[in-house]
C-alpha cells in the first residue's frame, strides 16, 4: 500500500508540471484581453465551450480565450484546445441570458463555424468525456487534423508511433471520407506502426507476402525539397497512384513533419481539395505547431500590453530569479517532504505541518517580505550577545514573538514579552545622522531602556536597519574586535550588491547565463511561473492550515485530492496530455 501511495504522489506532481507546460503552449497564440470576434473567422485559436450557458441538449457554441476569462469566469467550461476558422459565439443568440462584456455587438449566429460533440464535453468515437471518471485505462488523446476531434489512442485502429507530438494524425473516418488521401498515405505517412499491427496478426497480401514489401521497387518518394512550381508540371498524386504501391486502408494515419509540403498542388488537386473542404492541408501554417510557434514570436514582439506582465517587467532581475527559484524550490521540497511520509506509509500530522523546515532550522517563523530583510542566525546572535539589545528595538519582532505567544509563554512579569515595558521603548529615527550618533552611545541608551526580547532563534532585520546602529568610537571598536565592522557598511548588503550588478548588467548585456535563460522565457511562461508559485503557496497554506487548526492528520488521499482540485481549478489545464 505504501508503494502505491509513493508512486501516486510523484505521478501527481509530475502531471501538474506537464499540464503547466501544455497550457503555455496552447495559450501562447491567443489574446487573453480582447474578444477575437472582430477578427472574423480566426485561422486558429484556443477555444472553450461553456456547459453553464450552452449545456447539452441546446445549440453548440464556442468562446474565445478572452471571453472564457472575462464573460465566463466561474462557469463550467470545456477546453477544446485549438480549432481552425472559428468565430467567437460569446453573447450571440445561443446565449439567451448572457451578453458578451468584451464585444457585445455580434451577429445572431456564425454560419461558417463547425461544431461537433466536443462542444458538449464529449470526445472520440466512443463519445466519452475527458477526463473520464469511469475509464480506468491510461490513454493519450490525439487530435485529428481534418475533423479536429480528439480520439483515444486505443480507438485509432492502429498503433501510436513514437514522437507523436511532432506528427499529425488523420482518423480512419476522415481517411475513408476522402479516399484519395490513401494514395498519399502509401508514400508519405508514418507506415511502421500501422503495418506492424497487421503483420503481428500474420495477415498477408493477395500475393502471399506482407504488404509492406509489395511492389517495393516501384515506390515513388517525392522529395520534400520539390517546389510547388515543379509540381504544377505534372500531377504528383496521379504519379503516386500509378506507382501502385499499396497500404492497408484501415485505421488512423500518422503523417511526419513537413508532409504537407509534399502534397500535389496542381490546379486539379487544388480544386479537389477545395471541393472536399481540405484546402488547409496545403497551408503549412495551419498546423498546431505553427500556431504555437507564432504565438511565442508574437509574445516576444509585443511586450508590456498585459497588466500582469507589466508588473513582471517592473520586478528587478533579482526578484525575477527569486520567483523562479522559489517556485522550483517549493515544488522540490514539497515533493521530498510528502514523499518521505508516503514511502513509509505514515500520515502527516498537525505537528509536522507546524514544524516546517524554516521553523526547525531557524528557530523562528519566517516573516513576510523576507527578500527585503536581512537575517542573523541564532548561533551568531549568541556569539555576539550585544546584538540582542539592538534586536529588541530594530528587528522584525512579530513572527518570532508570535511563535512564543502561541505556546502561552510569558515574561518574568507575567505578561507577554511583546508588551513588556512597551512605553519605555526607545526607537531611534532612521533619519538620525552619524554625526548625532557620535555625541552619545546609541547602544548604551537602548540597553538602559530595558526593553526585552526573547533571545532565541534567528533574527530578521528590516531594510535600512544598519543605518540605525551606533557608530560611536566605542561601538566601532567593539564591532571591529568582533569582526563585524561590515555591519556599519550599507553597501555590504546583498541587495546593494545585486542592485550594483543590475546596473552593470544593463551596461554589459549577455554575461549572466542565468539571466539569459530568464530572458529567453516567453511571457506566458513567465506568467505561469508567477501564477504557479503564488497559487501553490496560497492554496497549500490554506489546505494545511485547516488540518492543523482541527488537529487532523493529512493522509495520502488528502494530498492527491488537493492536487487534483488544484488542476481542475485551472480550466486551461483541463485538456490533459493532448497531442496534435
Amino acid at each position: 500500500m505504501s508503494e502505491e501511495q509513493t508512486v501516486s504522489l510523484v505521478d501527481v506532481l509530475e502531471e501538474d508540471e506537464e499540464l503547466e507546460e501544455e497550457a503555455s503552449a496552447v495559450l501562447a497564440g491567443s489574446d487573453s484581453d480582447h474578444c477575437s470576434y472582430p477578427q472574423g473567422y480566426v485561422k486558429r485559436q484556443a477555444l472553450y465551450a461553456c456547459n453553464t450557458c450552452t449545456p447539452q441538449g441546446g445549440e453548440a457554441a464556442g468562446v474565445c480565450l478572452a471571453c472564457s476569462y472575462t464573460c465566463h469566469e466561474g462557469h463550467d467550461l470545456f477546453e477544446l484546445y485549438t480549432k481552425r476558422n472559428f468565430r467567437c459565439d460569446c453573447g450571440n443568440r445561443k446565449f439567451s441570458e448572457l451578453q458578451c462584456k468584451l464585444h457585445p455587438e455580434k451577429d445572431d449566429a456564425n454560419t461558417l463555424n463547425k461544431y461537433s460533440h466536443n462542444f458538449f464535453g464529449l470526445y472520440c468515437t466512443c463519445r466519452r468525456p475527458y477526463p473520464d471518471p469511469d475509464d480506468q485505462v491510461e490513454d493519450e488523446m490525439i487530435q485529428c487534423v481534418v475533423c479536429e476531434d480528439w480520439l483515444h489512442g486505443r480507438h485509432l485502429g492502429c498503433a501510436v508511433p513514437d514522437c507523436v507530438e511532432m506528427q499529425e494524425m488523420i482518423c480512419e473516418s476522415c481517411m475513408n471520407q476522402h479516399v484519395f488521401l490513401w494514395a498519399y498515405a502509401a508514400h508519405l505517412a508514418v507506415q511502421g506502426p500501422t503495418l506492424q499491427t497487421k503483420e503481428e496478426k500474420g495477415e498477408q497480401s493477395e500475393a502471399g507476402v506482407p504488404k509492406k514489401e509489395e511492389k517495393g521497387e516501384e515506390m515513388v518518394e517525392p522529395s520534400c525539397k520539390r517546389s510547388r512550381q515543379e509540381a504544377e508540371q505534372s500531377c504528383r498524386l496521379k504519379a503516386l497512384k500509378e506507382a501502385g504501391q499499396k497500404t492497408d486502408q484501415s485505421g488512423a494515419v500518422f503523417w511526419p513533419s513537413g508532409w504537407r509540403s509534399r502534397l500535389c498542388s496542381c490546379s486539379t488537386c487544388q480544386v479537389q481539395l477545395a471541393d472536399a473542404g481540405l484546402s488547409f492541408l496545403l497551408d503549412e501554417a495551419d498546423t498546431v505547431l505553427a500556431y504555437e510557434n507564432k504565438g511565442k514570436t508574437n509574445e516576444q514582439r509585443q511586450q508590456g500590453h498585459d497588466p500582469l506582465m507589466s508588473a513582471l517587467d517592473n520586478l528587478n532581475r533579482v526578484q525575477q530569479l527569486e520567483i523562479i527559484h522559489g517556485y522550483n524550490d517549493m515544488k522540490t521540497e514539497l515533493k521530498d517532504f510528502l514523499q518521505t511520509f508516503a514511502a513509509e506509509g505514515k500520515v502527516v500530522t498537525s505537528d509536522d505541518i507546524l514544524l516546517s523546515p524554516a521553523l526547525q532550522h531557524l528557530g523562528c517563523a519566517v516573516p513576510d517580505c523576507v527578500e527585503m530583510q536581512e537575517m542573523i542566525c541564532e548561533s551568531c546572535m549568541n556569539q555576539h550577545v550585544f546584538l540582542w539589545a539592538y534586536a529588541a528595538h530594530l528587528a522584525v519582532q512579530g513572527p518570532t514573538l508570535q511563535t512564543k505567544e502561541e505556546k502561552g509563554e510569558q515574561s518574568e512579569a507575567g505578561v507577554p514579552k511583546k508588551e513588556e515595558k512597551g512605553e519605555e521603548m526607545v526607537e531611534p529615527s532612521c533619519k538620525r545622522s552619524r554625526q548625532e550618533a557620535e555625541q552619545s552611545c546609541r547602544l548604551k541608551a537602548l540597553k538602559e531602556a530595558g526593553q526585552k526580547t526573547d533571545q532565541s532563534g534567528a533574527v530578521f532585520w528590516p531594510s535600512g536597519w544598519r543605518s540605525r546602529l551606533c557608530s560611536c568610537s566605542t561601538c566601532q571598536v567593539q564591532l571591529a574586535d568582533a569582526g563585524l565592522s561590515f555591519l556599519l557598511d550599507e553597501a555590504d548588503t546583498v541587495l546593494a550588491y545585486e542592485n550594483k550588478g543590475k546596473t552593470n548588467e544593463q551596461r554589459q548585456q549577455g554575461h549572466d547565463p542565468l539571466m539569459s535563460a530568464l530572458d529567453n522565457l516567453n511571457r506566458v511562461q513567465q506568467l505561469e511561473i508567477i501564477h504557479g508559485y503564488n497559487d501553490m503557496k496560497t492554496e497549500l497554506k490554506d489546505f494545511l492550515q485547516t488540518f492543523a487548526a482541527e488537529g487532523k492528520v493529512v493522509t495520502s488521499d488528502d494530498i492527491r485530492q488537493f492536487f487534483e482540485q488544484q488542476s481542475r481549478k485551472r480550466r486551461r489545464a483541463d485538456s490533459g496530455p493532448f497531442f496534435s
